[in-house]
């Protein structure tokens, strides 16, 4: 599927991804912001070489919270984090949240030890830059547009829980402790809210600014620009033989000849999906192909002019849309293709996220992390139940 990203300003190439279906507002001059409705809207950034920061950081989101936590939601509404989760244990490098009374939570973890801190009221309903600012040596410092709200000490030669594995997300985190089954917490938080500017920089951006706009460019590790949104990409299979290779005959080179396309997928009226058919009979080099335009629902298309090879993939080339700030999403459920070779037919199906995962992504395309918004109710938390 079609995976908005938002574009990274910094030049390091931290694009953001757009996951959930929120609406893009667009402003007088031009720019944009997102506005994260539902409980599955966030952003991801995937981990980087570039966003490793042993030493301290300064990380700062212009947001507007809508609301708080309801008493039966999950509260430390995320705007910024990063790490397995927030709320109990050393479980974050970095983790920017609002509680349900509106006090904002800052912190960091090194080691066994939740370095964490309250400071500052939310500005609910209202823009606001939010800024934390953290390094070893000098300590952590909390800004809401720009004024100080919190600063505690350094940690000497202790060493940040750096989580170098895990995603920087906007507006989601898990919470609670972690179970140890499942490397991860129990439940899932968000924030309601919109998000119009993100920036992280590394530590020689320390005590150099407490708003966005003036942490230094060239210490930013990124910069996301919600004016500019990537919605274009492409997925391609693996390669698949119709027939497994069977090694007790050495003249098992059966050619097959596809002869239709079954495409299962939701096309939005602003978008574009074009499906081609490659054949080859090395697994590397291709021989022919033919590019097809599948309309939205189910779809047979029958395929001519494609000679017998031995292996065949699929490549799907898709374009999002945007409705009025809605966000248009097309979607492949399902790809089959028919084949027949001597005296047989096969099939060969696509339609799993491990068919998916099996081939390569490019640009703004991809999938979600299967368990990323699951409740684990098989599992207990200590603190939340």
């Amino acid at each position: 599927m079609v995976t908005p990203l938002v574009r990274d300003r910094s030049d390091h190439g931290n694009d953001a991804i757009i996951r959930g279906h929120p609406r893009l507002v667009g402003r007088e001059d031009g720019t944009r912001y997102v506005r994260l409705d539902h409980a599955g809207d966030y952003l991801e950034i995937a981990p980087s070489p570039s966003l490793v920061l042993p030493e301290g950081y300064v990380a700062g989101a212009r947001t507007r919270i809508d609301r708080l936590a309801e008493p039966d939601e999950m509260a430390h509404n995320p705007l910024m984090v990063r790490g397995k989760g927030v709320g109990w244990g050393a479980t974050y490098f970095l983790r920017m949240v609002v509680d349900r009374t509106g006090t904002m939570k800052w912190g960091t973890c090194h080691g066994a030890t939740e370095y964490g801190w309250a400071g500052g009221a939310a500005k609910v309903g209202a823009w606001a830059d939010y800024v934390l600012a953290f390094d070893r040596r000098f300590g952590g410092r909390s800004f809401i547009d720009g004024d100080l709200v919190s600063d505690v000490p350094g940690i000497d030669d202790k060493v940040l829980n750096g989580y170098t594995d895990e995603p920087i997300f906007i507006g989601y985190s898990r919470i609670g402790h972690v179970i140890a089954d499942i490397a991860m917490p129990k439940y899932v938080t968000h924030l309601w809210g919109c998000v119009g500017d993100v920036r992280l920089a590394g530590p020689g951006a320390f005590g150099r600014s407490s708003r966005l706009g003036g942490m230094p460019e060239e210490d930013l590790r990124l910069w996301l620009d919600f004016s500019d949104i990537a919605l274009s990409g492409a997925h391609t299979t693996e390669w698949r033989r119709p027939r497994g290779l069977r090694a007790s005959y050495l003249r098992d080179f059966d050619r097959w000849r596809p002869t239709s396309l079954h495409v299962e997928a939701e096309i939005p009226p602003d978008c574009r999906v074009q499906v081609s058919v490659e054949t080859s009979d090395d697994a590397d080099r291709v021989l022919d192909s033919v590019t097809l335009d599948p309309c939205d629902g189910v779809d047979e298309l029958p395929l001519e002019g494609l000679p017998p090879a031995q292996y065949a993939r699929i490549t799907t080339r898709m374009t999002g849309g945007l409705d009025g700030g809605e966000l248009q999403v097309p979607r492949i459920r399902r790809l089959a293709l028919d084949c027949e070779g001597p005296g047989v037919r096969s099939t060969l199906s696509w339609s799993t996220d491990a068919d998916w995962r099996s081939g390569q992504f490019t640009g703004a395309i991809g999938i979600e992390a299967p368990d990323r918004l699951r409740v684990f109710d098989e599992y207990t938390d200590v603190i939340h139940g």
